[in-house]
């Protein structure tokens, strides 16, 4: 306990913080404070703290990054998805489905989606990332567009082919770069549609004139 409190944002002293927090780094049971850690105002210490956690090969260290995808500071979300990412072989399908349904209105939403969409076992995500298309938030539903180009099923196309034909400009971007994973055909139709309709976005514009190979 006293580490974690010499280690903390609070604490005097950037050196002694990181001093505290080097000593944490060799305690299983402290990811989470060593994660707290990365959304420290120095930023040497918040890449101490990411090379700790990204070295930790510890189940504990695993739950702490996944469970830091909700943490309210940008910088340690994203520091913990850069952790995560390296960690994709590993089993992080029930951690992050167990994080998604634990806050509708969860902050790393869309984090969530992209390292379940790059994750074993759609079938486990795909429903869930269908029921994104629908979110709020236009990046969410980039990202829920996105995973599911790497979820084969007939209920994936459907809601892609519906997230392709209206809304935000990137959704839709996303929506057809998928298709075209997933059902060229019908995203060669929707592209010339696309063409064809003076309200598309830049975005879409782009990709039909240049689509990828």
């Amino acid at each position: 306990d006293l580490l974690r409190e010499a280690a903390g944002e609070g604490a005097p002293g950037e050196e002694a913080r990181m001093d505290a927090l080097l000593l944490l780094g060799g305690i299983p049971e402290a990811a989470e404070a060593v994660l707290a850690a990365a959304g420290d105002g120095a930023w040497r210490i918040r890449q101490a703290a990411c090379d700790l956690l990204w070295d930790d090969p510890s189940e504990g260290a695993t739950r702490a990054l996944v469970a830091a995808l909700g943490h309210p500071k940008r910088s340690v979300r994203e520091s913990a998805f850069l952790g995560l990412e390296h960690r994709l072989g590993r089993p992080l399908v029930p951690l992050l489905l167990a994080e998604w349904d634990r806050d509708r209105e969860h902050p790393g939403r869309n984090l969530i989606l992209w390292l379940l969409g790059r994750s074993a076992d759609p079938d486990a995500w795909r429903a869930r990332a269908i029921a994104a298309l629908t979110d709020a938030d236009p990046e969410v539903r980039l990202y829920a567009a996105d995973a599911l180009g790497r979820a084969p099923g007939a209920d994936a196309v459907a809601a892609l082919r519906e997230a392709a034909r209206a809304g935000v400009d990137g959704v839709r971007w996303a929506a057809l770069r998928s298709l075209q994973r997933s059902d060229p055909s019908a995203a060669a139709g929707l592209l010339r549609e696309a063409q064809a309709a003076s309200g598309a976005g830049p975005w879409v514009r782009s990709l039909a004139e240049a689509p990828p190979r």
